[in-house]
């Protein structure tokens, strides 16, 4: 059994992580927030939530460009936030977006497997569990 804070913290998590975890026999993709209370840090899950935004239906370069304009103040890096969060965030056409409500702590305080893993790689297992 994994103690979930203990890993997280051992595995320096910085402002957030997305991980699969396991345990009653099922595995859940989760988002995991960093706190800090009394110098002392805490961790709050939320369940992962998969969004289909839009999709794209001209080059992929012109689709993200369009979608930012809105987004972005001025001064901006337009490039740097297209190449980082929504190129990622596009599979076979269509932009998604992964949302993680705030709730009430729902996991055990021990699982049975705990992956820390990228945004990127969180929305492809998604995907992959709605087929």
């Amino acid at each position: 059994m994994i103690n979930v804070e203990e890993f997280l913290l051992k595995n320096n998590v910085g402002f957030g992580t997305y991980a699969l975890v396991t345990y009653n026999n099922r595995t859940e993709a989760t988002w995991f927030s960093k706190h800090n209370f009394r110098s002392k840090d805490w961790f709050l899950e939320s369940p992962c939530q998969l969004y289909k935004i839009a999709e794209a239906t001209e080059s992929i370069d012109g689709f993200a460009r369009d979608y930012v304009k809105e987004l972005l103040e001025e001064d901006a890096d337009e490039e740097a936030y297209i190449n980082e969060h929504v190129k990622p965030m596009i599979v076979n056409g269509v932009l998604y977006e992964i949302e993680n409500f705030q709730c009430s702590p729902y996991l055990p305080k021990e699982v049975d497997e705990l992956e820390l893993i990228s945004e990127k790689d969180c929305l492809i297992y998604m995907l992959n569990q709605v087929k």
